[in-house]
């Protein structure tokens, strides 16, 4: 079953290398994106997020080990 799910979220773009071949890491423009869109979302049902909040203040990078990639 593991190397099904593995298999699986690879073949549907879930899972992978970050835009310098690291696994796991976060890329800025992609979660900038995710950020406004879920933002407006929240928005408009009434609960925007509080003023101030950058996508940058969501996520790190800094314990992603780097020598880790697919």
């Amino acid at each position: 079953m593991a190397d099904y799910s593995v298999k699986t979220q690879v073949d549907l773009g879930l899972v992978g290398n970050g835009p310098d071949s690291t696994y796991g890491n976060f890329d800025d423009a992609r979660f900038a994106d995710f950020f406004d869109k879920a933002s407006k979302v929240y928005t408009d049902l009434g609960t925007p997020p509080a003023a101030g909040y950058t996508p940058k203040d969501l996520y790190t990078n800094e314990f992603i080990d780097t020598s880790i990639s697919f």
